[in-house]
């Protein structure tokens, strides 16, 4: 059933947000009559959000006017142009233009050669006295370890080739995840190394570009998102941002030339931050020296040299563990 793929022109983008990533196949089908007017993916909305407010957005003004389509009568000799072109989502329809069916590329490739690195090992100081004995990736999570959750989340999605960089308590997680998986590569630091430094000396099986996350994470992004839409935008970084707000609890007076201009009240300020996910080309890799450096520093060291980055807004759920507070309010919800 694909009935659930199709709005209207007069639909609220903001009513697709919590829709779309819950489809079997994430497209958005805009049509009248079932006859294709354009369509609506994830990478789109991300693109759109970035620089534009929902808030009375219909999906008109963020769809694909010209979306590659597939009559009902294609040949195999047709799909080589999704793999050329990446394309992630193919309406099938007949000869009134109308949309039978959708074709994902998952359908056609269902598992990932990209490695997954996943940074664990941090000491977990603020999640003190629970990380005492317990490293903070293996802190339960609904019952669960949730470093065992995020790899399992990962392996659904067709990720199966995962490093694991481990410092803290490296055996506690070692002797636990070789139980689980069979596949997991180990990496364990003598020293700290930081959130990026650890990557350098993974042994990697391609040339493919990389995810790279924290273990400390708690988010229902399907990661197969985040890579095709690195490898769309022909990027050699991409990160992952979420928005927030704060607002100002006084009015804001703004003053231009020593005259007072106007007056704001309450004024909320937008921003995104980094989500602590990210795509990586091997051409990044390179610049990771072999000593302690965190990502931020990588990300300046990028921009110093004019490296094409690319931000990938996350509207799906997200949450860090890191502090009491939130792992508390967690486990009490």
């Amino acid at each position: 059933m694909i009935s659930k793929n199709f709005c209207s022109i007069n639909t609220p983008i903001i009513k697709l947000l919590p829709i779309i990533n819950k489809l079997k196949k994430n497209i958005i089908i805009v049509h009248k009559n079932k006859k294709i007017l354009g369509t609506i993916t994830d990478g789109d909305i991300r693109r759109y959000f970035i620089n534009n407010s929902f808030k009375n957005t219909l999906v008109t003004e963020v769809m694909n006017k010209k979306p590659f389509v597939l009559f009902n009568d294609f040949r195999n000799s047709d799909l080589k142009k999704i793999n050329r072109n990446n394309i992630r989502f193919i309406p099938i329809i007949n000869k009134k233009k109308q949309v039978v069916d959708i074709i994902s590329h998952s359908q056609l490739k269902k598992k990932h050669e990209n490695e997954v690195v996943i940074i664990a090992g941090g000491k977990g100081k603020r999640l003190l006295p629970y990380t005492k004995k317990i490293p903070k990736p293996m802190l339960k999570i609904n019952n669960k370890p949730h470093l065992e959750s995020l790899v399992k989340q990962l392996i659904q999605h067709g990720f199966s080739n995962i490093n694991l960089c481990l410092n803290y308590k490296a055996n506690y997680i070692k002797n636990y995840m070789k139980k689980k998986f069979k596949n997991i590569k180990f990496y364990t630091e003598t020293k700290p190394m930081g959130t990026a430094g650890p990557i350098r000396n993974i042994k990697f099986t391609n040339k493919k570009s990389i995810i790279v996350l924290n273990a400390d994470l708690i988010t229902n992004l399907n990661m197969t998102n985040l890579i095709e839409y690195h490898e769309f935008n022909k990027s050699n970084f991409t990160i992952g941002i979420k928005k927030s707000s704060y607002q100002i609890p006084f009015a804001k007076i703004n003053v231009k030339r020593n005259y007072v201009s106007n007056i704001e009240e309450k004024p909320e300020h937008n921003y995104f931050f980094n989500a602590g996910i990210y795509a990586i080309s091997h051409k990044v890799i390179n610049l990771i020296p072999n000593k302690f450096f965190d990502m931020p520093e990588l990300i300046q060291k990028c921009i110093n040299k004019k490296i094409k980055i690319s931000p990938f807004y996350i509207f799906e759920n997200w949450l860090d563990f890191g502090d009491l507070k939130t792992f508390n309010y967690i486990n009490n919800k």
